[in-house]
Parts: structure tokens; sequence; C-alpha cells
């Protein structure tokens, strides 16, 4: 049960980073920025932690490269931190495509030291934040209809990737099978449930086929695996500036905003590894291709001045509703190469490995290993 909580506290990590920083200014607020530049400035902001995200779902899938004998088995929680690097802090936000249209709202983004500037999630955890104006042209003059700051980075010197919980067993004829499971959970305003399936297969048993015991471990490895959750905002949820025309129930907005995760991965390659007494020194090179989407969905009120000439409410704050104002996307494909040690105390394994690859992360792994039931030789 610890296992699946860390999971959750793990997926929602955007949620929670967002609560983190509300008190300087939320992420959410972002939004005020109206649909198209908010989209472009949330994804700014969050792509550093999504993309951890993606890239630590194809690790934790092997330890050794030698598979379980038949009805060999083991359970295995992987968790995953992911190296910060410099261009994962910070953002210039006149190189992401704001607005530049005088005929539309736009931003001015000014950071404290001069200049564009501005925090990812990662990046610093500042005093002092960059501030952003909303600029609207009315009859030739730009007036400033609306203000926030952006949200602040969390400071962190490692980032937090998802948690792989996942059983093998074996078949015999050196193959094993693995399976990543988590049926749907709910805790309080959180869900989330996970599937994937593996398979690894020994190379060994072919190239030393008739030899007692191989040189080394070298097998074939394949995984696939998908998750999906999401979190109701509530509390943290976006409400009107105030109730200018155009703003609905408070309900409406309450009731309707949360986020969306969903995720998939795929990895297959090849793994080697050396037994010498209780250690196992493994290594990898494998072929990942990763996606996770983040959606805020739901009703977000924006306020913007009113320059229809023939509305009751020209030249006065209106609130317009967006539906579902942001979508953000990593798509991660790259190869990825692995280098892990892994001891086996009785029936239970501690494993490390560091993975290098677009992102390079560090996991660390705990589990239970029965390596076979019935000893199966090549």
């Amino acid at each position: 049960m610890k296992s699946l909580k860390f999971i959750l506290l793990s997926l929602l990590f955007i949620s929670i980073s967002i609560e983190k920083s509300s008190a300087q200014g939320s992420a959410i607020e972002l939004l005020r920025a109206g649909q198209s530049d908010a989209n472009k400035l949330v994804s700014a902001y969050m792509k550093p932690l999504t993309d951890g995200f993606a890239v630590s779902m194809s690790n934790g899938w092997f330890n050794t490269a030698k598979p379980h004998g038949l009805g060999g088995f083991d359970i295995t929680s992987t968790f995953n931190f992911v190296e910060i690097g410099s261009s994962m802090k910070t953002f210039d936000g006149s190189a992401i495509g704001l607005n530049t249209d005088l005929d539309k709202p736009r931003l001015i983004i000014g950071n404290p030291n001069g200049g564009s500037l501005a925090q990812t999630v990662y990046g610093a955890n500042q005093q002092d934040q960059t501030k952003v104006n909303v600029i609207q042209n009315i009859f030739d003059d730009d007036t400033t209809i609306s203000n926030f700051s952006l949200p602040t980075g969390l400071g962190l010197q490692y980032g937090i990737g998802l948690v792989n919980v996942q059983a093998a067993i074996g078949l015999g004829l050196g193959t094993e099978v693995m399976i990543r499971v988590t049926p749907s959970i709910k805790t309080g305003d959180f869900t989330f449930n996970m599937f994937g399936f593996g398979v690894k297969h020994s190379l060994s048993h072919w190239i030393w086929k008739g030899k007692e015991k191989p040189p080394i471990d070298l097998s074939l490895v394949f995984g696939y695996n998908t998750l999906e959750g999401n979190y109701n905002l509530n509390g943290a949820y976006l409400a009107p500036d105030s109730a200018y025309a155009g703003a609905l129930p408070l309900a409406d907005y309450k009731n309707s905003q949360k986020m969306n995760f969903t995720g998939k991965g795929l990895m297959y390659g090849i793994v080697v590894s050396r037994k010498i007494s209780f250690l196992t020194i493994y290594g990898g090179a494998t072929y990942v291709a990763n996606s996770v989407e983040m959606k805020m969905a739901g009703i977000y009120p924006m306020t913007f001045l009113e320059t229809d000439v023939n509305s009751a409410n020209f030249g006065h704050k209106i609130i317009v509703n967006m539906q579902d104002p942001v979508l953000l996307k990593s798509e991660l494909d790259f190869m990825k190469f692995t280098g892990g040690l892994r001891l086996k105390l009785g029936l239970f394994t501690v494993s490390g490995e560091y993975n290098y690859g677009k992102i390079n992360t560090i996991s660390a792994g705990i589990g239970l290993n029965i390596q076979s039931l019935k000893p199966f030789k090549i």
C-alpha cells in the first residue's frame, strides 16, 4: 500500500508543484494570459516535469539479463529520480511564440533582473518573481487589463520520476514475462491506474547451449506500459476576478476543473549481466519511445476588456470562459544506456542504476525474488 501511495504522489507531482507555489502565484494563474499564450506558458513551465515522467516510464524493466527459471518470480518496485540539467531550469518568455498581434491581448514579461527569463517547475525558488502584464489595445492605446506573477520553481536538485511496480514470472526455456498492473485507485481528489507487459528472452540459451554455465547472461528485452490519472482541482481551482459580465456560478468552475494525465511507453533492446556470488553487474542498450500528455480540462474564466462598440459592456471588463485551455505533450524517442548493480540478499534484492539518454535518470529498486522453483539448465 505504501508503494501505491508513492506512485500517486509521483504521478501527481504536477498538481503538488502547483499547490506548493500557489502562495507566490499559482501555475493556474498562467491561464489569465488567454488560451493561446497560456498554453505556451504552461507548457514552458511544466515540460521539464512531464519530460521526466515520460523518460522514467521505461525504467525498471530489468536488473539482470538472466530470466527466471520455470516458476521463478519477483515483485519489484523501482523509484526514479531525474537529473535536472541547466536547460530544464529556465525558459525565455520571448522565445516561446507569444502573441504579438496588436488587435489581440499581449503579454509583457519582466524579470526582476531584466529580460524575459523565467523559471520552470524545476527552476530556482525565487523570492522576486517574474511579472506579467496582459496588455490590450484600446483606441490605439495599450491598456493593462490584468497582471500576475509567473510561479517560481521548486529549487530541487533531482526531479521525481514515476514509481514502477511490476511482477515477473519464468516460463522456462530462457523466457520470462513481466506485468505492471495497478487497478483503478481513488484517494481524495486523485485517481490513477497503470497497465503494462514485457518479455525477456535469453540469447545465452542459444549461444552457449550445452554449457552448464555461460560466461555472461545475454537477453533480449521488450516492455510496453500505459498509465492514466487525474486530479480534481477543487480548492486550487481558478475563479473569476470578480462578478463581471459572463461569469458563471463558482460551482461550474470548481466542479469542472481538473488535470488529466496519460502516458504510454515502449522499450526494447539487449541486456547483459554477470553474477559474482550475491552481486550482479548489469547493463543495457535499449530504444525508448515514450509519451506523456497533460490536459487542463474544464471551464476556466479569463478577464478581458470588451472592445465591441455595439456591446452594452463596451469598455468594461468581461469574463470569457475557456474550455480545456491547456494541452501539454512530451514525446521522447531515444537510445538509452543503462549500467547498474544488484545485490541478492536471501529472498530480497536491492538494485541501483544510472540511465544515460536524452534525459538522465537514477533508479533504485527493491524486490522479493525467487529465481526458480524448478531450476532450468541451458
